[in-house]
């Protein structure tokens, strides 16, 4: 019997931690969104704005893989088949992917100096206004 209350006295414990470790992370998540928000635009990275839009690390590692092979073939994307293909990775339809969201995207990235490709694909968003939707 003290084997299994033992074991279950541990279970409830790391349940607890786990939460208090979730809510650390909320904390921290938003109090960093809070920061990120009144720096400059060029300081602001990759990141932040893919962690704010939700981003995970199966979803970021495709979009870098898509950004690698337009910069390998030359094929520069549209504004709206990059939309779709953010929308694509997202699981989301394109219609729930605000443009303004993909240019807020391309900007981190470009930022962050990580793809040289981001500089062409954002000629074709200099009319969308960042501040129309997260």
């Amino acid at each position: 019997m003290d084997k299994i209350s033992i074991g279950v006295d541990d279970l409830i414990n790391q349940e607890e931690k786990i939460k208090e470790l979730e809510y650390e992370l909320f904390l921290l998540k938003h109090a960093f969104f809070k920061f990120h928000d009144s720096m400059a635009p060029n300081l602001k990275s990759r990141y932040y704005e893919l962690l704010s839009h939700g981003f995970t690390e199966q979803e970021v590692s495709e979009l870098d893989r898509f950004f690698r092979w337009v910069y390998g073939t030359k094929n520069y994307p549209t504004k709206e088949e990059m939309r779709k293909k953010m929308a694509d990775i997202k699981n989301m339809e394109m219609e729930e992917l605000h443009i303004a969201s993909v240019k807020k995207i391309l900007l981190a990235y470009q930022a962050d100096g990580v793809f040289p490709v981001i500089d062409i694909n954002l000629e074709d968003f200099q009319n969308v206004d960042v501040n129309t939707e997260k």
